[in-house]
């Protein structure tokens, strides 16, 4: 099965301009808020090499926020975020004895919300937002997992 109508027209969209400074301090802000757990996402094919980064946050109502970042081009579409998503959800069920993780992605982003559905996570809304890096509004596709879907 495809992706949706919506998507297929989307994915063409060109994804977000970012510069490697403003990308910088975004994550170095996370990595240092005590209150965001935050996971570099090595590649065993790549000699360990760290290719991403993965943050758990807003812990609130059982639950948390999960967001993910592949960052070389070439590395994306290879499973990497998969993995890393499925490994973070045995974390937040079997370790921190959460029961929902949340996570969105911006409309355009096929590909992440392909890794949300092959995970079981399921749409739970849409919003539009505002980017912090270049101002722009997109629509953000918000998804919900929960410990008993397993």
């Amino acid at each position: 099965m495809g992706p949706r109508p919506r998507a297929r027209r989307l994915e063409r969209a060109a994804p977000i301009k970012l510069s490697l400074e403003a990308a910088r301090r975004d994550y170095l802000s996370r990595w240092k808020d005590s209150s965001v757990k935050t996971f570099i996402i090595e590649s065993r094919t790549d000699g360990d090499e760290p290719i991403g980064m993965a943050t758990l946050y807003d812990f609130r109502n059982g639950g948390c926020e999960l967001g993910i970042k592949i960052g070389r081009d070439d590395l994306r579409g290879h499973g990497h975020g998969a993995e890393a998503v499925e490994l973070l959800l045995s974390y937040c069920f079997d370790t921190m004895g959460l029961k929902t993780v949340r996570g969105s992605t911006l409309a355009h982003n096929v590909r992440m919300q392909r890794v949300f559905e092959k995970l079981g996570f399921k749409e739970s809304g849409d919003g539009s937002i505002i980017s912090r890096f270049d101002n722009k509004r997109y629509t953000e596709l918000f998804y919900e997992r929960r410990w008993d879907d397993r």
